[in-house]
């Protein structure tokens, strides 16, 4: 079963955030709620929930990403 929501934490302030990831795309920017600054995904990961997120993007859930 795929999951659809990840807790994304900002790699700056550390604020944690229960984030809802979409399944037609890759979020490859985030900007942090508390901080209000932008993080985005390195080159080894596919998008910022498998960067940041306790749960991968819903593309490598189903062994579709580039990780």
């Amino acid at each position: 079963m795929i999951k659809t929501r990840s807790i994304v934490q900002c790699p700056h302030c550390g604020f944690k955030t229960v984030e809802k990831m979409p399944s037609a795309r890759k979020v490859m920017t985030f900007c942090c709620p508390a901080c209000e600054r932008s993080c985005s995904a390195d080159d080894k990961h596919c998008c910022v929930f498998c960067q940041y997120g306790s749960v991968p993007c819903p593309t490598a859930q189903a062994g579709k990403g580039d990780d």
